[in-house]
């Protein structure tokens, strides 16, 4: 039976394929793009959009907006996409196969341009993820789990995860290197804020105490670093097929921000038994996302690669 989902098939030029995706890329919707033969006519572009009832009138609109409609080859097909009862495995199978289909089929030139753009931090992020570290301070040093939890809500952490996999797949290793410097930077920040407010704050006698949200940050089970890897293959994910970053965004600051802000007060406070134990932590989180990350990066390009070759001969 049909739902409230439509599927909009956008057929244009080349030239064109551009400045459409670059209008749908505001609107945070499952699309993708993939080149097509009509008959004997030469190539041309498609552009596939998934989205709610109540939002095809805008982007059809827009559409019509950015393309002359005059034109043959620009053409706009609009149908339901059907679900049943008892379908839930088959829909969430469809869902990740979206997912995935739509950063692989993405042009590389829209991929290297939006990793670019996340590979390079602000002065906001930085100051965004100081204040996350002293918000996890505060929650580590009180042993509530709420307020650290509150820090993730602040820290703009991911897009350099996100552009050091999508580089490297790219084969572009030096702006890949540029990511992790950039994350490096954000990771140094959040450490330098939590050393500083625990020294002063030791300084004024008020020393942090070892809680058990501090001691949570030195464990290592079989999860430390499967959680981390299974983190970077959603968080590419996500972030390559529009869908909001906000829940992936937390869950990996998660992983780092609460550790970055335990070492920094283990460094001030003298206690560099347990600082060791974070920083290993901290280091296999971090090493855990990069590489689930670019795991999944190359897995759905070389499945997408095989599949072109298949049908290609």
């Amino acid at each position: 039976m049909s739902t409230s989902m439509k599927k909009v098939e956008i057929y244009t030029d080349n030239e064109n394929c551009r400045k459409l995706a670059d209008v749908l890329e505001e609107e945070k919707l499952y699309w993708y793009v993939e080149k097509v033969r009509l008959k004997d006519e030469e190539e041309i572009c498609r552009i596939t959009v998934y989205a709610p009832l109540h939002a095809i009138e805008e982007i059809t609109a827009r559409v019509a907006e950015t393309l002359d409609m005059r034109r043959i080859e620009n053409m706009v097909a609009v149908s339901d996409v059907e679900a049943g009862i008892g379908a839930p495995y088959r829909i969430t199978g469809w869902r990740f196969l979206s997912l995935a289909n739509s950063f692989a089929k993405r042009p590389r030139f829209m991929l290297l341009e939006d990793a670019g753009e996340r590979s390079r931090i602000s002065t906001a992020q930085v100051l965004l993820v100081v204040l996350a570290s002293l918000v996890a301070l505060v929650g580590l040093g009180t042993d509530n789990s709420y307020v650290v939890i509150g820090a993730m809500l602040l820290s703009p952490i991911l897009g350099p995860i996100y552009a050091f996999s999508v580089l490297l797949v790219l084969s572009k290793p030096r702006m890949a290197a540029r990511s992790l410097i950039s994350l490096a930077t954000l990771v140094c920040a959040a450490v330098a804020a939590s050393f500083a407010a625990s020294a002063v704050s030791t300084l004024l006698g008020h020393e942090p105490q070892t809680t058990g949200e501090i001691l949570l940050r030195t464990r290592f089970g079989w999860d430390s670093l499967a959680v981390p890897l299974l983190l970077g293959m959603a968080s590419l994910l996500a972030v390559s097929s529009n869908v909001t970053e906000a829940l992936t965004g937390v869950a990996i600051a998660a992983a780092i921000i609460p550790p970055a802000s335990a070492l920094g007060w283990a460094l001030a406070t003298g206690h560099l038994q347990l600082g060791e134990l974070i920083a290993a932590n901290l280091g296999t989180n971090l090493a855990g996302l990069l590489a689930g990350s670019y795991l999944m990066g190359m897995t759905v390009m070389t499945r997408h690669v095989a599949r072109r070759s298949y049908r290609g001969s």
